[in-house]
């Protein structure tokens, strides 16, 4: 073995290394996703906290309930409690709130016992309320004009836009899917074009038929644009739906089917779709989880998804984080351990903050996550694995036409 080949083996096997450590420390610092930057622990006789969102001026809110009844709180960056207060005004003072977001039209939104939007300050001082008259009200969205839009299902399904003076603006309702059966609305979310984007499954009332999902486009008043039904082999529950950036909309989706011994396997996926809902492709997420109840965009790319993965013994159920990249690619997956997942949120500075709670509801825990790097490279063949194997093999090229054409080379 001559001195030149000595430096091209040499060479290869620097680079090789080097392209492995970086890939192995992508693959490692992505495998499970960030780390919790703090975690606030809340005692069930203090509050039990339901929800919780960040706040455009700085900090978070969330929500829930307390001994006083309905429970508003603000923290600080660093998860300080700033003030809490008891939401006071409205028909049930004494139960819980289930869902706060920001409005538009400037305070929060909160969704609460009873069917009730209730509208407040910042300071979480009451406002208004409004109480759904009929049917259950699965999906709450803040729309752009500052109007509360909530989606639910009665004997049909239906929209209900209240205004930002707590009025009913307007009310929609679907029925008659092609096909038969019952809309059952369970997902709503302002469109990037106009209007919302509405997912959820066609109930087959008393049809031997599978429930099949469907995915609606309405205009910002709630006329139906679009309707497009997923049924055959594509059939299934949709329950969550986010907007792809790049156009088109990514849902989450539950399939049932017979296994052996009359057991029931759940196969949850998500389907992608172009702007007008036809299908573009679907990934399945069943090694990770028995169930897939929410979705979202993730601020560098890709998506947030919320899942459960249930086993034989209910106790060790867990619930789980899944980050994928923009094609539905698994980046990470975040296991919860005994933690009930009750709200998830996507924060300003790429992380993300969850609210959660022990398996027998005794504490309520906010954890916030540090910023998310994850993208589609981590753990593949990326930028600098591609940069060191062409540098790599010109660098040995190189090596190599000098042993060749050197005047030291043996005959």
């Amino acid at each position: 073995m001559n001195c030149h080949f000595r430096q091209i083996l040499f060479c290869t096997t620097i680079i090789l290394m080097l392209t492995m450590a970086v890939q192995a420390s992508s693959a490692a610092v992505t495998a499970d996703g960030p780390e919790a930057l703090w975690i606030k622990e809340y005692p069930a006789e203090e509050i039990e906290i339901l929800s919780v969102c960040e706040s455009s001026e700085g900090g978070y809110y969330a929500a829930g309930s307390g001994p006083g009844g309905r429970l508003v709180m603000k923290l600080d960056e660093d998860g300080t409690t700033l003030w809490e207060k008891n939401v006071r005004g409205g028909n049930n003072e004494t139960g819980s709130i289930k869902l706060v977001m920001e409005s538009s039209a400037g305070g929060l939104l909160l969704f609460a016992d009873g069917e009730n939007l209730v509208k407040t300050t910042g300071e979480a001082d009451f406002e208004w309320e409004f109480h759904q008259p009929s049917g259950m009200v699965y999906s709450v969205e803040a729309a752009p004009d500052g109007s509360g839009v909530l989606a639910g299902t009665y004997f049909q399904g239906f929209l209900t836009d209240v205004s930002p003076d707590g009025t009913e603006a307007w009310n929609r309702t679907f029925g008659s899917p092609d096909g038969g059966g019952q809309y059952a609305l369970r997902s709503i979310q302002n469109d990037p074009g106009g209007g919302f984007i509405i997912a959820g499954y066609i109930n087959p009332i008393l049809m031997l038929t599978d429930y099949r999902g469907f995915l609606m486009r309405t205009d910002d008043e709630g006329d139906k644009i679009w309707a497009r039904q997923y049924s055959g082999n594509a059939s299934g529950m949709l329950v969550s739906v986010a907007c792809r950036p790049e156009g088109g909309y990514a849902a989450t989706r539950l399939q049932t089917f017979a296994g052996e011994d009359n057991s029931t396997l759940m196969i949850p996926s998500v389907i992608f779709t172009d702007a007008g809902g036809e299908m573009s492709h679907v990934v399945y997420y069943d090694d990770s989880v028995s169930y897939l109840y929410y979705i979202t965009n993730a601020g560098n790319g890709g998506y947030y998804m919320s899942g459960l993965m249930i086993t034989e013994s209910l106790k060790d159920d867990e619930y789980k984080i899944l980050r994928t990249g923009s094609s539905g690619k698994l980046l990470w997956e975040k296991t919860l351990g005994d933690l009930k997942l009750k709200s998830f949120d996507v924060t300003s500075d790429g992380g993300f903050i969850i609210a959660a709670s022990s398996p027998g509801e005794e504490t309520s825990y906010l954890i916030k996550y540090a910023k998310d790097n994850a993208s589609e490279q981590a753990a593949g063949f990326g930028m600098f694995t591609a940069f060191g194997a062409i540098a790599g093999a010109g660098i040995c090229a190189v090596l190599w036409r000098r042993s060749k054409y050197s005047p030291d080379k043996p005959e």
